[in-house]
């Protein structure tokens, strides 16, 4: 058998007894946390322009591939999405609506549901391990994006009850639409969360195509098809696994924010709530593995675009300090112009810390140093963010997350 044959056939078996409450219990989670990034993404101001007179009948017809794109990239965009932090993909954004959408088709009970949903997880994080995603990312490789066909295919397949052959074959022709190269910054609106839509759409569309009985290169991931075609590393030995098990490894963020930063947003949050006062700060230096500094480093000297205040450590740190709910707002409001907020974003300084890298790409940990201006300082590191694996939110956490998206959205509307 082909590595793809074999790999079809492990996500379509189910969990071992054992593993099957605990897996069904963090599905449970994600499930409901994903649903809150779709609602706040269909209500924000960028998801809601995709389906706009003018614009979402351009992109977007009524046909199911189309619904899930669309979907899909209003999901993406809130950046409240879960996380897979070793192969840095957001796997809830691509497979959680391509799910719901393509069920809402079919005749299919929760247990197909469920088995849909292990799939699709696995799919996605196994390949983005497999390409090393966590450092592929800062080399123009958007993971997310490389593994949304490929994931959107496992689910799909199961939904619709393919066999394993037939789940091989939409698994080849959904690597055939990879891509990964999302490009860089651009004039005019973000197209980065289109073209996460049109990854998943793919996906559907080539479990579809294996349905109706087209077949697909199953021997692709037997040689060196990814290096030569996409100048990429692949390590086949890190598609095996449990069957559901990647749930189990998936983080949530608490706040609209990139993972990258949540550990040292969460220390930072740490000091103030033990009484570490804005007004006393003289410096702030938080040290991070050198493979993610600067993407979380910059400090805007000016007003930036929302995604670069959903990056920016610096800016999340002034949120916290002085507009906390403002941590649950998709929009990210702008506050560069308050003196109090732009003096404190200054005082941000990010570093190298190669001790750090040993935890990396498991996890994304941070160690935050601040000094005060009668000369003490305060210092804290946190390993393990709100949300990751080993601090686990609960149904109860993300229901109040969702609480505090939907206040931050009601204020501002």
């Amino acid at each position: 058998m082909t590595i793809l044959e074999t790999f079809a056939a492990q996500i379509l078996s189910l969990p071992a007894p054992a593993d099957t409450a605990r897996i069904d219990e963090r599905m449970r989670v994600h499930l409901a946390d994903t649903k809150i990034a779709m609602a706040a993404g269909a209500g924000s101001s960028e998801g809601g322009a995709f389906d706009a007179d003018g614009a979402g009948p351009a992109l977007f017809c009524s046909s199911l591939p189309d619904r899930i794109a669309l979907k899909v990239a209003q999901t993406r965009l809130t950046e409240i999405d879960d996380i897979h932090m070793a192969s840095c993909t957001t796997v809830g954004s691509v497979i959680v609506p391509v799910v719901l959408e393509l069920a809402a088709e079919l005749s299919v009970t929760e247990a197909q549901i469920a088995a849909a949903l292990r799939a699709g997880y696995d799919a996605m994080v196994r390949l983005g391990c497999a390409v090393d995603g966590a450092r592929i990312l800062y080399a123009g490789i958007w993971p997310t994006y490389l593994t949304a066909p490929f994931g959107a295919a496992a689910a799909a397949a199961a939904l619709l009850g393919l066999d394993a052959t037939r789940t091989a074959n939409g698994l080849a022709l959904s690597l055939a639409q990879v891509s990964g190269a999302a490009g860089g910054p651009a004039p005019g609106r973000n197209p980065r969360w289109l073209l996460a839509g049109w990854g998943a759409a793919a996906g559907v569309r080539a479990a579809l195509a294996a349905r109706d009985g087209f077949g697909g290169d199953t021997s692709l991931l037997d040689g060196d098809w990814f290096l030569r075609t996409h100048g990429i590393a692949f390590d086949a030995t890190k598609l095996a696994g449990a069957p559901g098990s990647s749930l189990l490894e998936m983080s949530i963020k608490p706040w609209c924010t990139a993972k990258q930063a949540c550990a040292a947003l969460a220390g930072f949050i740490e000091l103030l709530d033990d009484g570490l006062q804005p007004a006393d700060i003289a410096a702030v230096r938080i040290f991070v593995p050198p493979s993610y500094r600067a993407m979380i480093a910059h400090r805007p000297p000016g007003r930036i675009g929302r995604i670069g205040r959903i990056v920016s450590i610096a800016w999340q740190c002034a949120v916290a300090a002085y507009h906390r709910d403002a941590l649950y707002d998709i929009e990210r409001a702008d506050f560069s112009g308050e003196a109090d907020f732009a003096a404190l974003m200054g005082k941000v300084e990010v570093h190298d810390d190669d001790a750090l890298s040993a935890y990396f790409p498991q996890r994304y940990p941070a160690r935050v140093l601040v000094e005060t201006k009668n000369g003490a300082s305060r210092e804290t590191t946190v390993f393990n963010a709100p949300g990751d694996p080993e601090a686990p939110m609960t149904l109860a956490d993300v229901e109040a997350k969702y609480a505090r998206v939907e206040a931050r959205r009601t204020v501002l509307g």
